[in-house]
């Protein structure tokens, strides 16, 4: 075990939540998004590419700008290490 703190991330195909565990802390801390939420949805704008946006944000462009927004958490997570997963 570690000293420290610790994030747990569930990145959900629908929504995205994540919890931290800390030093002298009897469980864990729930971390809030925007409109202080508990999850974020998992959606991804590329409208700006030099901008994403996710989260509430995203999912609001859902309707506005459907070709650059995706709801798709399917795909594989790029680290940039060039290797697959």
């Amino acid at each position: 075990m570690t000293d420290g703190w610790v994030l747990g991330i569930d990145l959900g195909t629908t929504n995205t939540a994540a919890v931290a565990f800390g030093p002298g802390r009897p469980g864990p801390l729930s971390i809030l998004f925007g409109r202080q939420q508990p999850v974020l949805p998992s959606v991804v704008s590329f409208k700006n590419p030099e901008m994403p946006l996710v989260g509430w944000l995203a999912k609001d462009m859902l309707l506005t700008d459907p070709l650059t927004t995706s709801t798709d958490g399917s795909g594989s997570l790029d680290d940039g290490s060039g290797a697959s997963t």
